[in-house]
Order: structure tokens, then C-alpha cells, then sequence
């Protein structure tokens, strides 16, 4: 023989969803990681574009570099904070002086330069400072990040 229990039709009753205060506990929760975390991934952000405009500046002494010792004859790059760009510039042989090749190019990534500096290659690699030092430093915010030109034009990031 099978005994039913009877219950108060008060607990018979289906929880349908969620409660106010579960929403509130919830969204509390996930409201308390996000602010824990927008700052991470801005640090994140500012530390990719920093590095992505160190080596833009890196790749691009060395293309000019490489186009000394292509053509032979000497080339200058130079980069100018106001506009944070950079201009390459060539002196072909029997030439006065260094004439502009294309146009200003600005720098990838949001870094900017702390110093107007232009580097001179002669056809043999080696390199002059003109303006500025060897040493450039690009600033994102809090953080700064140098590139180092040896005199026989080897680029580091650092």
C-alpha cells in the first residue's frame, strides 16, 4: 500500500527565475571583476602600442640603414616630436646636400618622441648623429621604452 503525504499547497509552488536579490548579488559580483579589471587591460593597451611604436622606430632606422648601404650613397632619417613622424632623406653622389624621400611618415602606436633627432648612414652602415643623440625614447603614458643606434648602426630596443 502506497502512502501520499499531503502538503500545504503553499510549497507546491515552482521557484520560476531568479529573486531580485540574486540579480543584485550577481551583477555586484560581476560589477566588482570589472573594475578590477578595465585597468589591467588598459595597462595591457598602453604597454602594445608603446612596443609597437618602439620597433616602428626601430624598423625604420634599420630600412634606412639599408638603403646606405643598397645604394651606396648616404641617407639620413630624421624624427621630429612636434609631429611625432619621421622623414628619410638621401644624398646621392655629387649631390649638395640631402634632398627629402616621399613624404613625412608618422609613427605607428600612440608613443611619443622626447627629442628632434636625425641619424646620417654612409654607405658603409656606420652612422652619425646630426641632431639628438644615439639614444631615442619614446613615452606612452607612465611607461617609456629607448632605442639604442651603435655608431656601426646595430638598432636595440630596450
Amino acid at each position: 500500500m502506497i502512502v501520499q503525504r499531503s502538503t500545504p499547497s503553499s510549497a507546491r509552488q515552482v521557484s520560476q527565475g531568479f529573486s531580485m536579490l540574486e540579480l543584485v548579488v550577481v551583477l555586484t559580483v560581476v560589477l566588482s571583476f570589472l573594475a578590477f579589471a578595465v585597468p589591467i587591460v588598459q595597462g595591457v593597451v598602453e604597454n602594445f602600442r608603446l612596443r609597437n611604436a618602439a620597433t616602428s622606430v626601430a624598423m625604420a632606422i634599420q630600412a634606412t640603414r639599408f638603403q646606405a648601404i643598397r645604394n651606396g650613397y648616404p641617407f639620413a632619417i630624421e624624427f621630429n616630436p612636434a609631429t611625432n613622424s619621421y622623414q628619410v632623406y638621401s644624398r646621392p653622389n655629387g649631390a649638395a646636400g640631402f634632398t627629402a624621400v616621399g613624404g613625412s611618415v608618422p609613427l605607428e602606436g600612440s608613443g611619443v618622441l622626447t627629442e628632434t633627432t636625425r641619424l646620417v648612414f654612409r654607405p658603409n652602415g656606420m652612422v652619425d648623429v646630426n641632431a639628438g643623440s644615439l639614444t631615442l625614447t619614446i613615452k606612452q603614458g607612465k611607461n617609456e621604452k629607448s632605442i639604442i643606434v651603435s655608431r656601426a648602426g646595430r638598432v636595440q630596443v630596450q
